[in-house]
């Protein structure tokens, strides 16, 4: 029962406003700093198990354009399903031609959201 408890009480945190807000605030701070490290914290953020900062972290690699697309590509290749989607749709909308090769193999990946953002970054590409 204790457990029950707690397990609700995180997720409320989660979903808490001021954690969102945070959340948000990370990422414009990253966004606004836009070195090195801040890039390499923006990729960290599509290995974040929240849908909420991993679309934060898309947005704002989208705005950084092709500066930012030679480190998604080694994300096709490893990581959970959801980072691999997300580097598949931010390279596939920044229209990255380099990306091609290695999103090809991700066509027939086991997740077929995966397999479906692959498809459609090269349609975007093509």
């Amino acid at each position: 029962m204790i457990d029950d408890k707690h397990g609700q009480n995180k997720m409320l945190d989660a979903l808490n406003a001021r954690s969102l807000a945070a959340k948000r605030e990370y990422v414009r701070e990253l966004e606004m700093r836009g070195d090195a490290q801040a890039l390499a914290s923006l990729v960290e953020c599509l290995c974040d198990e929240s849908w909420y900062l991993r679309d934060l972290a898309e947005q704002v690699l989208l705005r950084r354009g092709a500066r930012g697309a030679d480190v998604l590509v080694p994300l096709l290749a490893e990581g959970l399903w959801f980072t691999r989607t997300s580097a598949a749709r931010i390279l596939g909308r920044l229209g990255c031609g380099d990306a091609v090769p290695a999103l090809f193999p991700l066509t027939e990946d086991a997740n077929d959201t995966v397999a479906a953002a692959a498809r459609d970054a090269l349609i975007a590409i093509g």
